[in-house]
């Protein structure tokens, strides 16, 4: 009887093992797309065209954030986003009805 309990915990061991090797192996896929983007040359330039000028961090692990995507009805992404919190670092520029609640 013991043979066959120590057997079947070894068998288990292995499996388990075995299991957790290949799960390590399957790398996060990848989607590549097009994007656009404004750069500005002068900070200036950049005062002139936002309303509201910012620096924060992300205040979880991207993996953590909370990612959305939507589908169109043969199965291809239509759209996707991650929603993602952020410790504001400071406030550059805020119109003047703006509030900002800083938490620390």
């Amino acid at each position: 009887m013991k043979r066959v309990i120590t057997l079947t915990v070894v068998a288990l061991i292995i499996f388990l093992s075995l299991f957790l090797i290949m799960n390590i192996n399957n790398p996060i896929p990848e989607v590549h797309v097009e994007a656009n983007e404004i750069t500005f040359e002068t900070p200036e330039e950049l005062d002139a065209a936002a309303d509201l000028i910012i620096t924060a961090s992300p205040s979880k692990k991207f993996m953590d954030h909370e990612h959305k995507v939507t589908f169109f009805d043969d199965g291809t992404i239509q759209d996707y986003y991650t929603l993602t919190e952020v410790q504001v670092d400071k406030v550059i520029k805020a119109p003047n009805n703006f509030k900002i609640i800083l938490s620390v």
